[in-house]
């Protein structure tokens, strides 16, 4: 239950920070406030990256650009359920294919077997 109400929390403290960001910051902006969150939290980012995903998976935009923007882990465990979630996001967000390309990119440099 606890995990739970923390999660939820985490999802609420991202959702403020969202709304009340100002209206010139950029993506990166938010996304260094949620990677510090990462390190800062006794999860390893768990929490933050449950909400990440969502937001990518939320229908909103913004959101789903500030996900795409985070750099401090990948937000699906798999290159499977990676490539899943971005396909269907650029759907419906097609601009956002540079981004997903860009994160698909990184997973493959990351996990490139020499």
């Amino acid at each position: 239950m606890q995990i739970i109400r923390t999660l939820h929390t985490v999802e609420n403290i991202a959702e403020l920070l969202f709304r009340r960001r100002a209206s010139n910051l950029p993506p990166t902006a938010l996304v260094e406030v949620f990677a510090r969150l990462v390190w800062t939290m006794d999860d390893n980012g768990t929490e933050i990256f449950h909400t990440l995903r969502q937001w990518i998976e939320s229908g909103d935009v913004e959101r789903a650009r500030i996900a795409l923007t985070f750099d401090e882990g990948f937000l699906y465990g798999t290159l499977n359920k990676t490539v899943e979630a971005f396909n269907r996001l650029c759907l419906r967000f097609p601009e956002l294919r540079a981004a997903c390309d860009k994160n698909l990119a990184a997973w493959d440099q990351q996990h490139r077997t020499s």
